[in-house]
């Protein structure tokens, strides 16, 4: 099997945080604030204790970003699933490992392997449920903040 785990420092956490957000980037070098916005858009502030736990993606490469990513303001684990097969999204670490992300990040190179490797698998309705819950907390936040006239407090 072609699966790797190439690095994780693992701690579950039992909140939810913000909405989905998404960065869109290549061709370039990493832009560290727009990584860093992410981070503290989905764990609802700049300056708190509140940390996150990041999934990054590839379907080739190495783990290049986990101490890079584990370095910002806020980051409580970074785990690298390097994903080379459609038989990889069978096993069922992966996708536990992807659920409990708050953050997932998918990094560049050839995006025909993600269509390849990911689509109609347990990896894409993984990230899907993850998305899904960002949606679901963020209405709620809002139909709170509309009975409330205003008023948000982040559950």
């Amino acid at each position: 099997m072609s699966l790797v785990f190439l690095r994780a420092i693992v701690q579950t956490l039992t909140q939810h945080f913000s909405d989905p957000l998404h960065v869109f980037g290549g061709g370039s070098g990493d832009v560290e604030s727009a990584i860093q916005c992410v981070i503290d858009s989905v764990r609802g502030c700049t300056d708190c204790q509140t940390k996150v736990d990041v999934v990054v993606l590839r379907a080739s490469g190495a783990d290049g970003y986990n101490d890079f990513i584990f370095a910002m303001k806020g980051v409580d684990s970074v785990e690298t699933l390097l994903i080379t097969e459609c038989k990889d999204s069978e096993d069922k670490s992966v996708i536990v490992t992807i659920k409990q992300a708050e953050i997932i990040f998918f990094v560049g190179s050839d995006q025909c392997n993600y269509v390849r490797y990911f689509r109609d698998t347990p990896i894409e309705h993984a990230v899907k449920d993850v998305y899904k819950v960002r949606l679901i907390d963020d209405s709620i936040r809002r139909i709170y903040q509309i009975e409330n006239k205003g008023s948000v407090v982040c559950a």
